[in-house]
C-alpha cells in the first residue's frame, strides 16, 4: 500500500486513512514499540503479535489499520504490508458511510476525534494533519504528564526482529514468576481476560509465526527509524536523536553464545551485526567499565530522548492547528447503530465525525463500550534516570541476561527495565526496582550504589 494525500477537490474515503500502532506504549519485542524501544520485555528480541480485521457494517466502518512507523518520510512498501497477526494498530471509526451523501458532505471539511495524547496519538494526529484532516486531541491526563512512553529507553531498534511470542518464552516466564526481582511478574488474580490472553501469547509462540514475523519487523523498524532521522531533520533534532548503534552486553558465556546466534539471524535478514570480546567491547565504549563476557554490536540501532521526543511531537501538533483538550476523560459513546455520532466526555458531548482510537492500555475498556473486545493487559515497566554521572556509556545496550536497557541521555543515564503483568497506575513494586538496580550494579561494577539513592522511580503502562 502507497501513502495517499488528499486533495480538496474529490472525497475523502474512509480507505485512505492507515492510523499508526494504535494502542500502544510499547515499540519492540525487548521494547515498547510506539518509540521503537523502552523499559525491555522479559524474554527476547520482537513486539507483541496482535492484529485486527478490518468489519464493515451498515453504512458506517470499523477498520483495524496496520501499524505504521512516525509520520513524515517515505518508506519502504513492504514495511506498509503489515500481516494481521504482527501488530495491533489504532482503531478508526467512522460515523458516515463511504457512499453516503452524509459522508461527501463531512468530506468537505473531514474532522478527526483521536483520543489519546501519547506518542501514538500525536504521531496520528501529526499523520491525519499532514493529510488534510482537522483533528481534535482528547487526553485524560494534563500537558504535563507521563504517558507510557515518557520514561521508556527510547531505543529505535531493527535489530528486534524476533517477536516476544516465542518458542520457549513461556516456560521461561513461568520460572520468572516465582522471583519478585526477575524480569517478569504477574500480579496474581482471577482474571478471565488474563487467562485469554496467556492463552492467546502460547498459541503465537511458534516458531513458523517466529519466522514470518521477522522481516515485518525489520521492515517496519527501518522506516521506523527513517522516519525518525526526517523529522530530526527537519527540526533540528529536538530529541537528541542518536545515530550509534545498540551494545548487547552479555554478562556470561552462555548468554553471549545466544545473542551469537541471534546475529546470525540478523545477517541472514541483511541487518549488520558484530559480535565482540570484552576488550573490543571497551574499546568500542571506554566510558564506564564493564563486567561482561563480550557483545553483539548493532550499527543500525539508534536512540533518544522520549520526552523531548513527545514535546517535539506536541508543539508540531498544536502548531498544525490541532486542538489539544487535556484533563477530558472520555466516559462513553453516542451510538447509532454501529456509527459514532458523539464521544461523551467530562467536558460534554464532542461530536465525532471519526474516531481515531489511541488511548493505549485504556482503549481495551473503550473498545469494549463499542462491542470490541481487545486482548490487552496492561505491562507495567519501570525506569530509573541518574542525573550527572562524571562516567557513562555513550552507545546505549541491553543487558541482556538481565532484560535492563541503559540509554546515555543528556549528562545522564536512564536504566530502565521489567515487565509486570496486571501491574495498576501510580504503584511502585520495590522489588521490581531493586532488580534493575542490582543489575545495574552488576554489569557496571564501578558504579557508586549511592547513585540511585532516591533517584525518582517512573513506572508506565503499555499494552
Amino acid at each position: 500500500m502507497t501513502r495517499k494525500r488528499h486533495s480538496g477537490n474529490r472525497p475523502l474515503k474512509t480507505k485512505d486513512l492507515r492510523i499508526l500502532a494504535g494502542c500502544g506504549g510499547t515499540p519492540s519485542p525487548r521494547f515498547p514499540r510506539s518509540l521503537g524501544g523502552g523499559a525491555p520485555s522479559p524474554g527476547g528480541r520482537g513486539g507483541d503479535g496482535r492484529g485486527g480485521r478490518g468489519v464493515r457494517s451498515g453504512g458506517g466502518t470499523l477498520r483495524h489499520r496496520k501499524a505504521l512507523p512516525p509520520p513524515l518520510c517515505r518508506f519502504p512498501r513492504r514495511a506498509a504490508r503489515i500481516r494481521q497477526d504482527s501488530a495491533l494498530s489504532g482503531l478508526l471509526f467512522s460515523s458516515y458511510g463511504e457512499g453516503t451523501r452524509a459522508f461527501r458532505e463531512r468530506a468537505v471539511k473531514p474532522h478527526v476525534l483521536v483520543l489519546g495524547a501519547g506518542v501514538v496519538g500525536l504521531c496520528t494526529a501529526l499523520d491525519l494533519l499532514e493529510r488534510g484532516f482537522g483533528v481534535t486531541v482528547l487526553d485524560r491526563e494534563g500537558p504535563e504528564r507521563q504517558s507510557a512512553s515518557h520514561g521508556n529507553a527510547g531505543m529505535i531498534v531493527p535489530s528486534h526482529f524476533v517477536p516476544l511470542a516465542a518458542p520457549g518464552m513461556v516456560a521461561l516466564g513461568l520460572k520468572w514468576m516465582w522471583n519478585p526481582e526477575s524480569p517478569f511478574w504477574v500480579r496474581p488474580r482471577l482474571d478471565a481476560d488474563l487467562c485469554r490472553w496467556a492463552f492467546l501469547f502460547a498459541q503465537a509462540a511458534t516458531p513458523q509465526r517466529v519466522a514470518a514475523a521477522a522481516p515485518l519487523l525489520r521492515d517496519l523498524s527501518l522506516a521506523s527509524k527513517a522516519c525518525f532521522e526526517a523529522l530530526a531533520e527537519r527540526h533540528g533534532n529536538a530529541f537528541a536523536f542518536q545515530k550509534r548503534g545498540l551494545l548487547m552486553l552479555c554478562h556470561t558465556a552462555h548468554g553471549l553464545d545466544e545473542e551469537a546466534r541471534t546475529a546470525e539471524a540478523a545477517h541472514r535478514l541483511g541487518l549488520p551485526a558484530q559480535v565482540l570480546s570484552a576488550a573490543e567491547t571497551a574499546e568500542l565504549d571506554p566510558g564506564l567499565r564493564m563486567d561482561v563476557a563480550g557483545s553483539v554490536y548493532f550499527p543500525e540501532d539508534a536512540f533518544l530522548v522520549p520526552g523531548l521526543f513527545l514535546d517535539a511531537l506536541q508543539r508540531q501538533v498544536t502548531e498544525a492547528g490541532a486542538e489539544i483538550l487535556w484533563n477530558t476523560e472520555v466516559e462513553g459513546f453516542q451510538m447509532k447503530g454501529r456509527r459514532i455520532l458523539a464521544v461523551r466526555t467530562s467536558r460534554g458531548e464532542l461530536a465525532a465525525g471519526q474516531v481515531a482510537l489511541c488511548a493505549g492500555f485504556w482503549s481495551a475498556d473503550l473498545a469494549r463500550q463499542l462491542g470490541l473486545h481487545l486482548p490487552l493487559q496492561a505491562g507495567k515497566g519501570y525506569s530509573l534516570t541518574v542525573e550527572r554521572l562524571p562516567h557513562r556509556p555513550r552507545i546505549a545496550a541491553i543487558l541482556t541476561e538481565a532484560r535492563v536497557a541503559v540509554t546515555p541521555m543528556g549528562d545522564g543515564v536512564r536504566f530502565g527495565g521489567t515487565l509486570e503483568l496486571g501491574g495498576r497506575p501510580g504503584t511502585i513494586h520495590p522489588a521490581r526496582v531493586r532488580g534493575i538496580v542490582r543489575s545495574a550494579l552488576r554489569y557496571f561494577p564501578d558504579l557508586d550504589p549511592q547513585i540511585f539513592t532516591d533517584v525518582p522511580v517512573w513506572s508506565g503502562l503499555r499494552p
